[in-house]
């Protein structure tokens, strides 16, 4: 009997053993084809998200080039505004010492003759006639200024409007 159970035992055993060498088996390959699966998902999604750095990449460089030289406009704007500036100051100094010289020909012209008298006349109701051209000028100026502010704050409206529709949330 001792042998029988000996040989029961041992064919249990056997069995056992294969049992547990065919699951150790099964499970390292099902554990290795599972990482194989991943690491191919994994390979895929890295190359994805090269592709996605290369284009945005690409994008941010192009942003850039566009930025600088939008930039480079903006700074060469600034300074023809500067200069331009400077030429109407020294204008103005200009015309203002050319005033004062035309203000004692008026006043000679004032104690002078009839004829100079309605010379000066004439001469002083052009000046009202153009001064009340330049107001109206500027009045238009001003007017133009307010539409271009209005005009450049629709369009800024409607590029965030754009740029919420073309940005993925």
């Amino acid at each position: 009997m001792n042998k029988t159970v000996l040989m029961a035992c041992a064919f249990a055993l056997a069995i056992g053993l294969s049992y547990w060498q065919t699951y150790n088996a099964g499970e390292t390959s099902g554990k290795n084809k599972v990482q194989k699966e991943w690491d191919g998902v994994e390979d895929k999604r890295k190359t994805e998200i090269n592709k996605l750095k290369g284009e945005i990449s690409v994008l941010v460089k192009q942003h850039s080039v566009l930025q600088e030289k939008h930039a480079h406009e903006l700074t060469l704007a600034n300074a023809r505004y500067e200069d331009e500036l400077s030429r109407y100051r020294s204008d103005y100094t200009d015309r203002l010492q050319q005033s004062d010289n035309r203000a004692n020909v008026y006043q000679r012209q004032a104690r002078g003759s009839a004829v100079e008298q309605e010379r000066l006349a004439r001469h002083a109701a052009e000046l009202d006639r153009t001064l009340e051209e330049g107001r109206a000028l500027v009045r238009e100026l001003g007017a133009t200024l307010r539409q271009r502010e209005v005009t450049i704050r629709a369009l800024g409206g409607i590029i965030l409007n754009d740029r919420t529709l073309l940005e993925p949330k």
